[in-house]
């Protein structure tokens, strides 16, 4: 909290603070660890943690931990950032990631029932087999559903009518024109 607390401010007050003051209690440990780690590793050290506020409110912080000398001693040095806004961005990002996730499933959902009509209108390929017994099928869409699309019937008198037609385009667009 910025401002002033009892006519005094803040920033006053602040040198007297320890870092018990700063932090609620179950996250002693873990700033600890990180102070401990940042003087055993001489560098920077982040990690979000909360920080409590004058008023006794959890503010969440970014902060950075390193050792630094002041004066002729090594001192731990944390800056604390306030990370509010990013944490509301990455809830925004997330919950924008869950939609389009689910729009791509619902989306893929239905290419896959396409896919399920297409192959119950195109012909069997046992019949084929008993039109033509050494005659085969390949059949590979490039895509789940395929432009491309067989055919064949038996027209009666030792005639048989084969189609095998390629469509511009491939998938849904391709699918569509077939």
């Amino acid at each position: 909290d910025v401002g002033v607390e009892h006519d005094r401010p803040i920033c006053e007050k602040f040198g007297e603070l320890l870092i018990f003051n700063l932090h609620p209690a179950e996250c002693l440990n873990m700033c600890a660890e990180r102070m401990a780690d940042a003087w055993e590793q001489g560098g920077k050290i982040y990690q979000d943690i909360p920080f409590l506020t004058a008023s006794g409110d959890l503010l969440p912080v970014e902060c950075s931990v390193t050792v630094a000398p002041v004066g002729q001693r090594p001192a731990v040095l944390i800056y604390a950032r306030d990370i509010r806004e990013r944490l509301k961005l990455e809830a925004e990002i997330d919950l924008q990631r869950k939609e389009i996730e689910q729009k791509n499933k619902d989306i893929t959902d239905s290419i896959f029932y396409a896919r399920r009509i297409q192959q119950a209108i195109l012909p069997v390929k046992a019949e084929l087999q008993q039109m033509l017994p050494e005659s085969f099928i390949l059949f590979r869409p490039k895509d789940i559903v395929s432009g491309d699309f067989y055919w064949f019937a038996n027209a009666g008198n030792d005639t048989s009518i084969i189609a095998a037609a390629d469509c511009t385009g491939h998938g849904v667009p391709g699918a569509l024109m077939s």
